[in-house]
């Protein structure tokens, strides 16, 4: 494990409007921020010094594990690092930042998100908006008006959109100002977000804070001296991290959802016939079948990039199934959750006991849903001839015998193909969960019964006596219906941050108190 690295305070100051250092604007961070790397994160080679030592496997202890290194992790990594900086390991099986994210929106070759351009990782963020919201008029307007750009509410976004001049890469969305919703009414393109998110882990000097590792394996380990309990991380290489906190910060993926007519040929047909999004968002290449006939199952904005990627690259034609009439909406959630009156919405989810909570989840996301971009490219290959809707179709069994995938629907007919996909989504339930379902097993806790949720602390605590949290769709029980999107991110991070903090700087206390101890014993021998 690194040393701790030397915490670099950073402090600006709110200039007269047109000074300053925010390109002239006369707004500055005004915070004080340790902006060093989170230490911890070395690699192997620069631990050991002989070869059998490198031949066994590591095992460090430190005072915070995250494992996951996508959006969510960096939302929780930016806004500890706001104020403390503190040994750390994260642990992902890329080895760097948002990789598994880059490699979903490469696959499914997704151009813009679909969140909007507030929902992003950046913790100083909302302390300028709040700094915005606090200036006279004439300061405010020299803000906004050599920006002009209307509908970006966050600071940090205007300032990299002004600063790389890439306005053109945001598009509008199809809405119009409402009671219900004011924006902002803008999506960033996808290599821009990119971008953004990079300057954040640059900020934050964490380029090399990530270690490549696959965890395996999650269980109670030795207590530290004064007694707490720790739990211990192992990866696949036999790497064994003990920490005082570990934060899960995972991602969807990991539990598929196999529709019942699929379940007895799916891993056993081969994926030139039968695939799952999600594997094509995990390979490292797939091509799409040229002439083929390609059928797409389930309805959700993952299907709609399915269908669009399928029929650019070489497909001859595309069948999109859908069970229930196709969904479209701008966001994933309802308008009322992504709109100033979110907190009044989540006041009232958190009102609600666990059952009442899961229904308005389901409510609220109302199943997988397209958005009116997404649509519009796929009502233009209707109009060509290359692509079929069926919307409100069952399908009852699946046939493989006759060479080539036979789809066989609930009102007797049916339809052949070369490859089916199936764009159904993933499964969130803790006892299905490769290292969720291992906490259950060591501590237990009590799940929902209709969906499995885990039911957490309201600090994303599996349990007050354990210390491992949980982030992102798993804590949706806390979160609430945008736990699995980047406001989600943004929420848990806020939850878990403060009181991370606290551990850590008792940690960084403990190790200054025991150097000086270590130097003044030098100097008494001496």
């Amino acid at each position: 494990m690194a040393q701790l690295a030397e915490e670099v305070e950073v402090r600006a100051q709110v200039g007269p409007a047109g000074g300053g250092q925010d390109g002239g604007l006369g707004v500055a961070l005004g915070e004080q921020a340790a902006v060093s790397a989170i230490a911890g994160n070395v690699s192997l080679e620069s631990t050991h010094t002989s070869e059998q030592e490198c031949s066994e496997p590591e095992h460090v202890a430190v005072p915070l594990c995250i494992v996951g290194a996508g959006q969510h992790s960096l939302c929780l990594v930016a806004k500890i690092l706001e104020t403390v900086q503190e040994a750390a390991e994260i642990i992902d099986p890329h080895g760097c930042w948002i990789e598994r994210w880059r490699r979903q929106f490469a696959a499914l070759r997704i151009p813009q998100l679909r969140s909007a351009s507030n929902a992003h990782a950046d913790p100083v963020d909302q302390h300028r908006y709040a700094r915005f919201g606090t200036l006279d008029e004439p300061a405010r307007l020299a803000i906004t008006r050599p920006l002009n750009l209307v509908g970006f509410t966050h600071l940090s976004m205007r300032l990299f959109v002004e600063d790389h001049h890439i306005r053109h890469e945001f598009s509008l969305i199809s809405l119009d100002r409402t009671q219900i919703y004011n924006g902002p009414f803008e999506v960033p393109s996808t290599p821009v977000f990119e971008r953004f998110s990079r300057t954040i882990i640059q900020r934050y000097h964490l380029e090399d804070a990530v270690t490549e590792g696959l965890v395996t394996k999650l269980e109670p380990a030795p207590p530290t001296d004064d007694g707490s309990p720790r739990c211990r991380v192992t990866t696949a290489d036999g790497r064994t991290v003990d920490a005082e906190h570990v934060v899960l910060a995972l991602g969807s993926l990991d539990v598929k959802n196999i529709p019942p007519w699929a379940q007895d040929f799916y891993g056993r047909a081969p994926p030139s016939q039968l695939i799952h999004a999600s594997d094509i968002m995990t390979a490292a290449n797939w091509d799409v079948p040229t002439d083929a006939h390609v059928v797409i199952v389930g309805a959700g904005l993952t299907g709609g990039h399915l269908v669009a990627r399928a029929l650019s690259e070489g497909a001859a034609r595309v069948t999109f199934i859908a069970r229930r009439e196709v969904n479209i909406k701008q966001f994933d959630l309802d308008l009322e959750w992504m709109s100033n009156r979110r907190n009044k919405h989540l006041a009232g989810f958190w009102s609600l006991d666990d059952e009442q909570r899961i229904r308005m989840l389901r409510r609220v996301k109302g199943g997988g849903s397209i958005s009116p971009e997404v649509w519009a490219r796929i009502q233009a290959f209707v109009n060509e001839g290359t692509c079929q809707v069926l919307e409100e179709t069952d399908i009852a069994c699946l046939e493989l015998e006759t060479g080539r995938p036979t789809l066989y629907f609930a009102d007797g007919e049916e339809l052949e193909a070369d490859l089916i996909i199936l764009a159904t989504g993933t499964v969130v339930h803790a006892e299905r969960h490769p290292l969720l379902s291992q906490l259950q097993t060591h501590w237990p806790i009590e799940l929902c019964p209709t969906s499995g949720l885990p039911k957490l602390t309201a600090r994303l605590q599996w349990r007050a006596d354990v210390p491992v949290y949980v982030m992102g769709e798993s804590a949706a029980l806390q979160l609430g219906p945008g736990a699995v999107n980047l406001m989600g991110g943004r929420a848990g991070a806020a939850r878990l941050a403060d009181h991370l903090r606290t551990h850590l700087l008792a940690a960084m206390q403990a190790q200054d108190s025991s150097f000086q101890d270590g130097s003044s014993n030098k100097a008494e021998m001496s």
